[in-house]
């Protein structure tokens, strides 16, 4: 035994976007490394533990004891939709330190694509309004609409140099009429 404490807490894991799909979610956490200077004090591997549907039951994972460098991982074969808590712990010579304090909060399914353009909708020579309609997208990501948000092009903003454009949000935030 070493004459030191168990790792503290490390910070809350993070999604990885880019890695996951509607079955699977990408975890990644940054290093909780010690003084690795002080025998048995440095972190030699991470846990990670899920709990599903907001259960708070969190199992076990990944075990990445003796693997410090390891710091991602992948859970897969998950149902589409589902919500999945993660925490995290590190490892040193005297065993297994504490959870995250806060957990990631996620659920199994990715960002819609295939959203089509909004088309305008009764406007008349005598009227100045315009109303807009859309359609849903091609795929959901796994998870079902919540909402929508509406953006426009601001070219005033746009950026000819690197052909950038710019889009603001037409709707206020949390417009009941649209986000919900």
């Amino acid at each position: 035994m070493a004459l030191n404490s168990l790792p503290a807490a490390p910070a809350t894991p993070t999604r990885v976007e880019a890695a996951s799909t509607e079955t699977s979610i990408a975890v990644a956490w940054e290093s909780s490394q010690l003084d690795p200077e002080l025998e048995g004090n440095a972190i030699t591997g991470y846990r990670l533990y899920a709990a599903r549907e907001h259960s708070n039951i969190y199992e076990l994972v990944h075990d990445g004891a003796g693997y410090p460098q390891v710091r991602s991982f992948i859970f897969s074969s998950l149902t589409p939709g589902e919500h999945y808590d993660f925490k995290l712990s590190a490892i040193n010579f005297n065993g297994e330190g504490p959870h995250s304090a806060v957990p990631l909060s996620t659920y199994s399914c990715t960002a819609p694509v295939g959203v089509p353009a909004p088309v305008r909708v009764a406007a008349s020579s005598t009227t100045t309004t315009t109303g807009l309609s859309w359609t849903e997208p091609a795929a959901t990501g796994g998870c079902p609409l919540t909402g929508y948000a509406l953006y426009r092009s601001e070219p005033a903003q746009a950026d000819p140099a690197s052909g950038t454009e710019v889009f603001v949000e037409v709707n206020q935030d949390n417009d009941p009429d649209i986000r919900n």
